[in-house]
């Protein structure tokens, strides 16, 4: 498929069934590659770029690190480097076609590996494409490998276009446990941010219901040394539902349980630059 410069670009992990962003900017010309990420300050959570055609990337002049993907012309992964800081020389890849620049910790959210299949096209392209597909008839294209229902993609990519890019970054490795009374279950995080999260699960309450949560990591990713925090209780407010789970917006009683939260959030490790 063809992209337009500037475009903007939602880039899905098929093989671990999660968003990286909804709003990387395709950069094809020689000049967007060029000037890149420079003037930039930081990349917000669904902020980033995608550098089509392109072999290898440097941070010389950023000011803060970012993560880095290598996908061949197929959009595989053949290479990652998480946490790449500035002035820092990323390293050629002969066989790379493209490479995205991402907000550090994106990697590690969506548990990216070397030899995922990624899939990048618009949002809109995403539901002409889907659209009038069964389940059953994605996963027999895809050779198996799709978990998510097409219904959970499709409300994701809606929810972004009503709320902005700031629906928030895939942030798998956390878990939540509501705390109502009795005896508490550990849930999947989906999508979260410092205004609110996705969470998976079969209970539903009415609009308007506060509810206690406490985040930490699940058991498959157990808070790794040097990470001071690992979980954090806070209030949530719950604003909407669908078929698999609640949409929740967070309730601060004060500034300091936003930084709280804010900063547990940062502190999702990191793997060694490879």
């Amino acid at each position: 498929m063809a992209f337009t410069a500037k475009q903007k670009v939602v880039v899905f992990n098929q093989t671990r069934q999660s968003f990286l962003s909804f709003g990387v900017t395709v950069a094809e010309t020689h000049v967007a590659r060029l000037v890149g990420l420079l003037g930039k300050t930081k990349l917000r959570d669904d902020d980033g770029l995608w550098m089509i055609p392109c072999q290898g990337i440097h941070t010389i002049g950023l000011l803060f690190p970012i993560d880095v993907v290598y996908l061949d012309e197929s959009q595989r992964v053949i290479h990652t480097i998480e946490h790449l800081g500035p002035f820092r020389m990323a390293p050629i890849r002969m066989e790379s076609h493209s490479v995205l620049e991402l907000p550090p910790r994106t990697i590690y959210a969506s548990q990216t590996k070397v030899t995922d299949q990624f899939l990048i096209c618009s949002d809109q392209e995403i539901e002409t494409n889907w659209k009038g597909m069964q389940d059953g008839e994605l996963e027999e294209r895809s050779g198996g490998r799709w978990k998510m229902r097409i219904a959970d993609i499709f409300a994701l990519v809606r929810r972004k276009r009503k709320n902005g890019a700031s629906a928030g970054r895939v942030v798998s490795p956390l878990v939540v446990h509501f705390w109502t009374g009795g005896a508490p279950r550990a849930h999947e995080v989906r999508r979260v941010t410092a205004k609110g999260a996705y969470v998976v699960t079969a209970d539903r309450w009415y609009p308007g219901t506060v509810v206690r949560m406490s985040f930490g990591y699940g058991q498959a990713a157990a808070k790794p040394p040097g990470v001071e925090t690992s979980g954090v209780s806070m209030r949530g407010k719950v604003v909407g539902s669908d078929a698999n789970g609640l949409f929740v917006e967070f309730v601060y009683l004060a500034p300091e349980e936003r930084n709280t939260f804010s900063r547990f959030l940062e502190t999702a490790p990191v793997e060694a630059t490879r």
